[in-house]
């Protein structure tokens, strides 16, 4: 049937024998065949580009397109500014799975922030591991900028200070 939905390969088993009488049987003739999907890989993409990030939980998520009859496997590696275990980490491991007939898989990432001052930035590119991506091709989009801002106040203001103390008509500023 040609249903436009990609499968692994299928096998039919025939057994065809004779039968003597009502009940007895006779010998078997067992013939196995294997039906292969002609139908191309699907496509995954990111399902956004680009977009910040604040302190907490946040997805990664990706589409599959057509939707897909096996499990999807897509490999995340990382790049930037930002660092794993100080900035952030996956919750679950980085690799995002879509279960056969659904649309989309996730995977959490939490926003870590203790080291980022007020309106500072870090940079976290997530990339699909294009060789890695089991059962699906890497689409359009396979790279997405997150931007982590800050949310923590600035203690360390000592260039401030610097300048107030070496300038004193700024001082009563």
């Amino acid at each position: 049937v040609n249903d436009e939905l990609y499968e692994e390969p299928e096998e039919i088993l025939v057994q065809i024998g004779k039968l003597r009488g009502d009940v007895e049987r006779g010998n078997f003739v067992t013939r196995s065949i294997i039906i292969q999907d002609d139908e191309p890989l699907p496509t995954v993409t990111f399902e956004i580009a680009r977009r910040d990030l604040y302190k907490g939980i946040s997805n990664i998520t990706a589409n599959i397109s057509p939707i897909s009859g096996v499990k999807t496997e897509i490999p995340l590696r990382f790049a930037g500014t930002a660092k794993e275990r100080k900035d952030f980490r996956f919750m679950d491991g980085a690799t995002i799975e879509i279960y056969p007939y659904t649309e989309k898989g996730s995977v959490e990432i939490e926003v870590i922030q203790d080291e980022v001052p007020l309106y500072a930035t870090r940079t976290l590119i997530i990339e699909m591991e294009d060789n890695s991506v089991l059962n699906a091709d890497v689409g359009k989009i396979s790279k997405q900028v997150n931007t982590i801002i800050g949310a923590q106040e600035m203690k360390d203001c000592s260039g401030i200070n610097r300048f107030l103390r070496e300038n004193e008509d700024f001082s009563s500023f």
